[in-house]
């Protein structure tokens, strides 16, 4: 947006060793958007003008200097008793001239870079809530480095209200926003708790009325006076919107906010709000790994479990201090530690918030994370949960009718022209409380994969050590190669003269080069032990090649820097060329995909001990034969398909049936492509993916229904695609009486499908339809390749069945 633009170029005309400048100038922006939007809202007059400075509009104000200005501004702050213009008379003191010019080019819609005057000037009689958090974002330029401070994105906003404060709803309640910014959230919770009470008595709210939903219903805490008083210039808009232009100046008083219901402190220290109790906390809170002196004290006093100093799950803790029983929170957090870190303490943290509150629904966005904050790097995930109703909580385990309502949300081609999240009813998912919190691989597997892929992985790990019992078993040396830089220095010349393989080097199977230099460094921060440059050993890049793992076996004695992870087991080549060809096969890669706790939700990053998880089948001698037979080859550069040629080796070693297998090949098919090229669900779903739906629902239905002849058809139509189940007694139906494709009302679909709750406006869902005819079942569904995976298949055949025992 060129007003944005225009501020950045504004804000860098003043140097950055002079912040008193910068700041004035901020606060003046802020306070001249306000009296704009009252200007073209007709609310700040000519006559009125004229009476404040004897200009007749705003820009001849701000072009007529610093005095006017300050008259200007002075008048405002007594006419309306306001936070927004109470500081702009001084701050003017701190700019000059040339700077107050630069304010009226901005409002004019002047190109600042060019100097190219606008023949149009902004209308600000309508200043929408993303232009406010788009102003706040800048003005946070300074010190997001250190504050990791990001603006909401209004869909978010919705999306999180949605549940705490919805449309439609009896009553009010109250609400802070612990970490509030911009006041997005304190903005629209007042819209929404207006509409309740303009609804409940079926009239407009008086002035007063309005300032007192205000007044008692709306608060927030910020570290940052500059973004408190963008979140107060916020709601003064808000509650203007809400007003009859003609009036506001006769009647209108605002009322002061700044100390009283947004206060200005860390949310951790005493401060004005710190002793009240709310029926709602909602937050974006920073994402740092710090705490501040008062988070840390806080959590040692409140004894609560955080992980790697994460603020934000001190926040968590402290939104739910702040509650009354059976009060509601919501938070956007990061997604990594909140639900897939797997140390000890992200574990703790977990099973305290599990225990301790009833958690209602978790919206993973991990695999929409660059969508969602452009310039975040960490995903993230909205939680929604309350406080027991009693002083106690009730034991977790006892909580066997409740569910957590699970969505992870992945990119989908309506996301491109819809300001909401848009979701499809498979990636909502019921997740019960034993689950949550016994299982902390569960939230990354239901990331990508089902219920089934549990099943899968669980099998695996029941049958087959993990690779570090079996290290363990056989005397294994494995870790990290060794690391240059760092606090001290050790002797490495035991080293001396071995060859140093590079991290690039390692690919699949084989390692690109021949060439190696000698090692010749006489310290190291690092050696590690002499044992991992041992061979055979199987050497693991650390990083991903052509979005896949690689990995290599080495059976000379060689060095390697700490950008790859080493095996080391003398005697034991068959079972470290096993490991090798698993972590480098199909299903090596979707084991980690399926239980890493970065790659898929992050980076495209394995840890060691997750290697270590990994289970580990013992070949046949036959198996073991054909591996080393592959090995010479790919290392000779005469095995182009690399997994391809090993997966079925694989494959056989651990036993895997043919479904398995399918879907093994199904996931890393779609969900990593996902993840590695988020638009890969824009392309329609293949014929043969359509196929394999339909012929696994034709599998799944033929062996339970015995006695019924299965048959389906695909049809194809715009952006839908439908499966038709046509069953009947003993024998194909006659051509005659296959099924014609049924007038379907889409609209209807879709406005079933919207929200995952009662009048949702943040979240939309694609359009999902499951209609019975006479002895034919109709499966609509988005062309989106992920909507007809086997998966999918198989969870529909399921529905199918339920069908047709409750029919019967």
């Amino acid at each position: 947006m060129a007003l944005l633009q225009n501020l950045a170029q504004l804000r860098q005309t003043i140097p950055e060793g002079n912040p008193t400048r910068r700041q004035a100038l901020d606060v003046v922006v802020g306070g001249s958007l306000v009296a704009s939007y009252l200007a073209d809202r007709g609310i700040l007059n000519a006559d009125h003008l004229r009476e404040l400075t004897a200009f007749p509009d705003l820009q001849a104000v701000l072009l007529a200097g610093r005095g006017p200005a300050q008259a200007l501004f002075e008048g405002l702050a007594a006419r309306f008793n306001g936070d927004v213009f109470g500081p702009v008379p001084e701050m003017l003191q701190f700019l000059e001239d040339a700077d107050i010019d630069g304010v009226a080019a901005l409002l004019r819609g002047d190109d600042l870079l060019t100097g190219q005057q606008s023949l149009w000037p902004f209308d600000f009689s309508v200043l929408p809530a993303d232009l406010v958090s788009s102003i706040y974002e800048q003005l946070l330029e300074d010190s997001r480095s250190t504050d990791s401070a990001y603006y909401t994105p209004k869909f978010l906003v919705d999306t999180l209200l949605d549940e705490i404060v919805p449309w439609r709803g009896d009553g009010q309640l109250k609400l802070i926003d612990l970490a509030c910014g911009s006041g997005a959230f304190m903005t629209e919770a007042f819209r929404r708790l207006v509409y309740r009470q303009r609804t409940r008595v079926g009239r407009e709210l008086t002035y007063e009325e309005l300032q007192r939903i205000l007044l008692d219903n709306v608060f927030g805490v910020e570290l940052n006076i500059d973004s408190a008083r963008i979140a107060v210039f916020g709601l003064y808009l808000a509650l203007l919107e809400e007003l009859d232009p003609p009036t506001i100046w006769d009647t209108a008083v605002l009322p002061r906010l700044l100390g009283k219901n947004v206060v200005v402190s860390d949310a951790f220290e005493d401060h004005a709000l710190a002793s009240a109790r709310f029926d709602a906390v909602v937050s974006n809170p920073p994402w740092k790994s710090r705490l501040t002196p008062a988070a840390e004290r806080f959590v040692a006093e409140e004894r609560r479990p955080v992980a790697d100093k994460q603020i934000a799950q001190a926040f968590l803790w402290l939104a739910a201090k702040y509650l009354r029983p059976g009060g509601s929170l919501g938070l956007i957090m990061p997604s990594k530690p909140l639900l897939h870190n797997r140390s000890t303490a992200a574990q703790s943290f977990r099973s305290a918030l599990f225990e301790e509150l009833n958690v209602r629904a978790i919206v993973d966005l991990s695999a929409v994370r660059r969508s969602i904050f452009a310039t975040a790097i960490a995903p993230a995930a909205v939680i929604v949960a309350s406080t027991p109703e009693e002083s106690l909580p009730c034991p977790p385990d006892t909580r066997s009718a409740t569910e957590i309502v699970y969505v992870a949300a992945h990119p989908r081609p309506m996301s491109a022209t819809t300001d909401a999240l848009v979701i499809t009813p498979e990636e909502v998912r019921p997740v019960s409380y034993r689950q949550a919190l016994h299982r902390p691989d569960l939230w990354k597997v239901l990331l990508w994969g089902s219920q089934r892929d549990l099943e899968l992985l669980d099998r695996l790990r029941l049958k087959f050590p993990s690779t570090e019992q079996v290290a363990s078993e056989r005397g294994w040396t494995y870790g990290q190669g060794y690391q240059v830089g760092g606090g001290d220095s050790n002797d490495a010349s035991h080293l001396f003269g071995l060859p140093i393989i590079p991290t690039e080097a390692v690919t699949h199977l084989r390692l690109n080069t021949s060439e190696f230099e000698e090692f010749t460094l006489p310290t190291l921060h690092r050696p590690r032990d002499p044992q991992l440059f041992r061979g055979p050993h199987v050497l693991v890049r650390r990083t991903m090649v052509d979005g896949r793992l690689a990995a290599a076996l080495v059976d000379q004695d060689a060095v390697f820097p700490n950008g790859t992870l080493g095996f080391a087991g003398p005697g034991d080549r068959p079972l470290l060329m096993a490991l090798a060809a698993t972590i480098v096969s199909s299903l090596g890669n979707y084991f980690h995909f399926m239980t890493s706790a970065s790659w898929g939700v992050e980076r495209d990053f394995v840890e060691l001990n997750e290697h270590l998880s990994l289970p580990l089948a013992t070949p046949s001698a036959s198996q073991s034969s054909e591996l080393a037979r592959l090995f010479t080859l790919a290392q000779d550069g005469q095995l182009p398909n690399v997994r391809e040629a090993i997966d079925d080796v694989v494959f056989n070693m651990y036993e895997l049936s043919n479904a398995d297998r399918a879907r093994v090949l199904d996931r890393l098919g779609s969900g990593l492509e996902r993840f590695r090229r988020p638009r890969a669900n824009s392309v329609p779903v293949s014929d043969a993916t359509l196929s394999r739906y339909a012929n696994t629902i034709h599998e799944a239905l033929t062996a339970t229904l015995l006695d019924l002849y299965v048959e389906t058809q695909i049809h194809k139509g715009g952006p839908y695609r439908t499966v038709t189940v046509t069953l009947t007694d003993g024998a194909p139906p006659s051509r005659d009486a296959r099924p014609v494709m049924p007038q379907v009302d889409m609209q209807r679909i879709v406005e079933m499908n919207a929200g995952f709750g009662t009048g949702a406006s943040g979240v939309v869902a694609e359009p999902a339809g499951f209609f019975i005819e006479a002895d034919t079942v109709y499966v609509v569904k988005t062309a989106d390749p992920d909507r007809w995976s086997i998966d999918s298949a198989l969870d529909d055949a399921e529905r199918i069945l339920t069908a047709l025992a409750f029919g019967s």
